[in-house]
């Protein structure tokens, strides 16, 4: 089955959406969505006070305050010192971050872009062929579904797949690491007896593996997120009492769990390395989001990342002409922009990390420590 579109946005996370979303707003042009399916989104996320005018160039100001997302009181850490410091949201000039319930707010930014005439399909990419202005691209539907294939032609392609960076991969563009970190993360039941002090601010403490966050979510849960290096996180047997071991042995953290038990505990482990690609954009092409670089949790911009470079790259195409033209440019500017904002992210990730040196002997804090000091 051949059919073709202006652009094809692949990814239907915030990052594609978003870029959808402008796309459709500000330009005639035909765009599609495809993602491999809805998975489930992740937890324990806040947004940033910045994003308010991103989501009002969105129009999508109003629909998000009628979501209904609880603010943050603010961050508690400790971080650097064995003092626990609060900095309220009331003493930051942007305001208070937002707790998120990922899938309302997910499914708000996916049914805005249909909304806007953007078609979806639920499939995946199997093969990208062609080049700028005819790429060819064979999907592939989930099993039972008909057709299994389709091939889809497209003048211009945006990744925003996550850290996966499908599209980038597959034209050859390299995506370099910078370290493994990941996270290991459990939500426990609601319990406002649980650290009542901390209920309504992020939380951030230090240990000697790495690092906590924890959090209360929308729906009052309890979130406990431990991230450390791959080969320093615990195995797959006994993942649970492992993390839950390193939790007991924290501050606040583990008042904030209240004592749980393995029992209550499963873990989700997600990727969180930080990485960038080589070039985030070139003709017929480009990157956004998490698929052009990727931060660490601790710098907590990942989302406000995804909303803002769909955002902008949207922007910058429909300025740019007709969607006929839009393969012939080179998109220096998004290449400039993401190349910046990753030197400057370096930049704050060795400041924050050196910046505890309690641990310092301990591989986790060794190795940022390190890095730190070759990059200055």
């Amino acid at each position: 089955m051949q059919s073709a579109c202006d652009v094809l946005v692949v990814g239907a996370g915030p990052a594609g959406a978003a870029a959808a979303l402008a796309l459709a707003s500000l330009s005639k042009a035909q765009v599609t969505l495809v993602d491999a399916g809805l998975r489930t989104p992740p937890l324990g996320e806040t947004l940033a006070a910045a994003a308010r005018p991103v989501l009002r160039d969105l129009g999508l100001w109003d629909a998000f305050v009628q979501q209904g997302h609880p603010p943050t009181l603010g961050l508690a850490s400790r971080w650097g010192s064995d003092e626990l410091l609060r900095r309220d949201a009331f003493a930051d000039p942007q305001g208070a971050s937002w707790r998120l319930d990922r899938q309302r707010f997910d499914d708000g930014l996916r049914g805005a872009a249909l909304g806007r005439g953007v078609r979806w399909l639920p499939a995946r990419v199997d093969a990208l062929q062609g080049g700028p202005g005819q790429w060819e691209v064979r999907l592939q539907h989930p099993p039972g579904a008909h057709p299994q294939q389709q091939h889809l032609g497209c003048r211009f392609i945006v990744d925003a797949t996550g850290r996966r960076a499908v599209v980038l991969r597959r034209l050859g563009v390299a995506v370099e690491r910078v370290d493994s970190l990941l996270c290991e993360a459990l939500a426990l039941p609601p319990d406002p007896q649980a650290a009542p002090d901390l209920q309504g601010f992020a939380l951030i403490e230090a240990c000697a593996d790495g690092w906590f966050y924890g959090s209360v979510l929308a729906d009052g849960r309890r979130w406990l997120a431990f991230h450390t290096d791959a080969d320093l996180a615990s195995k797959a047997a006994g993942r649970s009492a492992a993390l839950l071991c390193r939790l007991h042995a924290t501050t606040d953290a583990a008042r904030l769990a209240a004592c749980a038990q393995p029992a209550c505990a499963t873990v989700h482990r997600t990727a969180a390395w930080s990485a960038c690609a080589a070039r985030a954009a070139g003709p017929g092409w480009a990157a956004v989001g998490d698929a052009a670089c990727c931060f660490d949790p601790l710098s907590s911009q990942g989302l406000f990342h995804a909303l803002c470079t769909g955002l902008r790259l949207g922007q910058t195409l429909a300025r740019s002409g007709p969607p006929a033209q839009w393969h012939t440019l080179q998109l220096d500017g998004h290449v400039q922009e993401m190349a910046r904002i990753w030197h400057a992210y370096l930049a704050h990730r060795g400041h924050y990390y050196r910046s505890e040196m309690r641990h310092a002997a301990r591989p986790f804090w060794a190795r940022r420590h390190a890095s730190h000091s070759q990059s200055l």
